[in-house]
């Protein structure tokens, strides 16, 4: 059964307002110009009746893991992404990824920082992000339970939102997001 975008929850309907873009013939992703599998057509704009309009809604949500089942406490040091597909808000399916990090970039020695000075913003810091943002670039939310300021803006800048969190169990996770009830804990940044 199709759901209506009204009944879907805030966090998704600002996920997909902040995504996609508006034209004359609709929304459309602005990555691939509407062939991406994230789309709705909006319904009631003229008032009236709510006739469905949601026809599809398909949702990536990738979690940087230790083992595929718990949300990694640093997204640097993770070795997999676990990425969760989420249609009409429901969990259909879920995959492991290899995810480059601290392991793939050893001969790299992050620098000391002064205690002021945030992790993530060294030279080839850019070079590092965009390979770990690249194997989700499919994705539009990440969860971490930790990550670098360097990290987090560049997530943000490849359009994924990324959500430092305290729970530990991705599936949870997921549908605490889903429901709007999952806080991102800048806290846990560094």
């Amino acid at each position: 059964m199709v759901k209506c975008l009204c009944r879907v929850s805030a966090n998704l309907k600002r996920l997909i307002f902040s995504y996609m873009m508006e034209t004359d013939a609709g929304l459309f992703c602005p990555t691939c110009r509407g062939t991406s599998e994230l789309y709705y057509t909006p319904h009631g704009s003229s008032g009236g009746d709510c006739d469905g309009g949601l026809r599809r809604l398909i949702l990536r949500i990738a979690a940087a893991s230790d083992d595929g089942v718990k949300i990694s406490q640093h997204f640097g040091r993770a070795p997999y992404y676990v990425v969760v597909t989420v249609e009409e808000e429901r969990i259909m399916a879920k995959e492991t990824r290899s995810k480059p990090g601290h392991q793939t970039f050893a001969a790299h020695q992050p620098p000391k920082l002064a205690p002021d000075e945030r992790h993530g913003y060294d030279a080839g810091s850019d070079v590092r992000h965009e390979s770990m943002a690249n194997t989700i670039s499919d994705c539009q939310v990440l969860l971490v339970g930790g990550m670098g300021w360097g990290a987090y803006e560049a997530m943000k800048s490849y359009g994924i939102e990324p959500i430092a969190t305290d729970v530990k169990d991705i599936e949870e996770a997921v549908k605490l997001y889903l429901a709007g009830k999952l806080s991102n804990l800048m806290e846990r940044l560094h």
